[in-house]
């Protein structure tokens, strides 16, 4: 009798996951749909006409660092590249890519909350709704930006350090690494995780020595081979690497541009520093971007909840998952210090690159409201639409009605193919035009980070149609 409840217990369990696995799966085709109609409306931001142009010189040959400027690490190219050739000439498709890749993010999010056993299934349905709802991830993600796949690979090196800590697998060391050391190579800041996760993993205790080194030797031999690009530029070209990703940095350290069109440069003063970082920080970040502070208010909620269950020895979670908590705030603890060493620290730099390593805490944030605090819940309910609209509303910056928009940057771009041959080269001061006409770039200007205000001026009437140069 007691079998026969168990295995009915354990096939309800087993339909009840399928239809949420369905849910999942329905509702991360219609997030890509909403993704990829917003990429063929936002606005254009002018970082993209750089790393679409990066991704178009490498298609055809060019090596970054040593042939162009590009002030990132050098991945990213490579992984856009292959549309120039599919599709040459449209920075909307690099965009579907984009989009593409953070639906993947959140499906992947989403099947690994589905198969939780620790989780209550509207914990589940919430924390996957808070992923697909957050306006920074369809404000920032589409763009042909770092975010997009930079969200995706840390979201597996979670993912795989969680499955590696509860299963004690080699491989899965292996592939966290693989997937930070892409997740670096794509965009640098991202770096300092790989030494955090080293350095915990070597200092756990109840192991013993030969089995910590084993598993530190597997991830840092992922690592390593996730890190090939970034490590292949710097052998290749030292002093190209480093003046990209290090010196050009601390050259443009403290650009601010003014209300006034002014662009402010530099450590003005330790004041001017200070009050520039709080200011980014507790009033932009906090206090804008309300959608963002909630999901780190539930993370807070999450980990002191964590705390209190660890002290209590509650069996709610299991020891392994106690120690994947730690290594998660470890990893967002360092991936925000690494982060305010950017100067100054831009809100982008932490609403969407975050997300991954606060999901854990999240999960658990919303446990605590929304199957013991019904008052919070109630509360939570009216202030995240509220809060997601506000936000909107401030990155609306990036929206169809934003400063560049996608339909100027069409004219322009249609009005050099109108007034050039196929061959002809184009002195641009920012290259998103020639790489949206296919026309090929001015030496030396192929992918130069301009002053906006060159972008600015280039991006109305007839008078900003470079003139073709044979």
């Amino acid at each position: 009798m007691a079998g026969g409840v168990t295995l009915r217990g354990s096939l309800s369990d087993m339909t009840r996951r399928r239809r949420l696995l369905a849910v999942v799966g329905a509702a991360s085709l219609i997030y890509l749909a909403a993704l990829a109609y917003y990429a063929m409306v936002r606005s254009i931001d002018t970082d993209e006409g750089y790393y679409v142009s990066a991704a178009r010189l490498v298609w055809e040959g060019k090596v970054p660092y040593r042939d162009f400027f590009f002030p990132q690490a050098p991945l990213l190219p490579y992984l856009y590249g292959w549309i120039w050739g599919v599709h040459p000439g449209s920075l909307v498709s690099m965009r579907l890519l984009s989009a593409g890749l953070t639906a993947a993010t959140a499906l992947l999010w989403g099947v690994c909350l589905v198969f939780s056993e620790r989780l209550p299934r509207v914990v589940v349905v919430a924390t996957f709704l808070a992923i697909v709802l957050n306006p920074t991830l369809a404000a920032w993600n589409v763009a042909v930006k770092t975010y997009a796949a930079g969200n995706l690979l840390a979201s597996v090196a979670m993912i795989s350090l969680y499955a590696a800590l509860r299963m004690r697998r080699v491989r899965w060391y292996f592939i966290a690494g693989l997937a930070l050391g892409l997740c670096a190579s794509v965009r640098s800041l991202y770096g300092p995780l790989i030494a955090a996760v080293s350095l915990w993993m070597l200092m756990q205790n109840g192991d013993a020595m030969r089995d910590r080194i084993l598993r530190v030797l597997a991830f840092l031999g992922g690592a390593g081979a996730g890190l090939f690009p970034l490590l292949r530029s710097l052998v290749s070209d030292p002093p190209g690497f480093l003046f990209n990703n290090l010196r050009y940095h601390r050259l443009d350290a403290g650009y601010i541009p003014l209300a006034n069109g002014q662009i402010m440069e530099g450590y003005i003063s330790v004041g001017h520093t200070l009050w520039i970082y709080f200011s980014w920080i507790f009033i932009w970040l906090i206090t804008f971007h309300p959608y963002f502070t909630v999901n780190v208010i539930l993370a807070i909620v999450g980990w002191r909840s964590l705390k209190k269950l660890r002290g209590s020895h509650a069996g709610i979670y299991t020891p392994e998952e106690y120690s994947y908590f730690r290594l998660a705030f470890v990893m967002a603890a360092t991936y925000t210090a690494t982060a305010l060493t950017v100067f100054p620290p831009f809100d982008q730099y932490f609403e969407s690159p975050l997300l991954p390593l606060l999901i854990p805490f999240l999960a658990e944030g919303l446990r605590v409201v929304l199957v013991s605090k019904k008052n919070w819940a109630i509360a939570l309910a009216l202030i995240v639409p509220l809060a997601f609209r506000f936000e909107l509303s401030v990155d609306a910056i990036v929206g169809p009605a934003g400063p560049y928009p996608l339909s100027s940057f069409r004219e322009v771009s249609g009005a050099i193919r109108a007034h050039s041959a196929p061959d002809d080269v184009v002195l641009s001061f920012w290259p998103g035009y020639v790489f949206e006409s296919g026309r090929r770039y001015f030496p030396g200007m192929e992918d130069q980070f301009c002053d906006p205000h060159d972008e600015q001026a280039e991006s109305g009437g007839e008078s900003a149609i470079p003139h073709s140069l044979e």
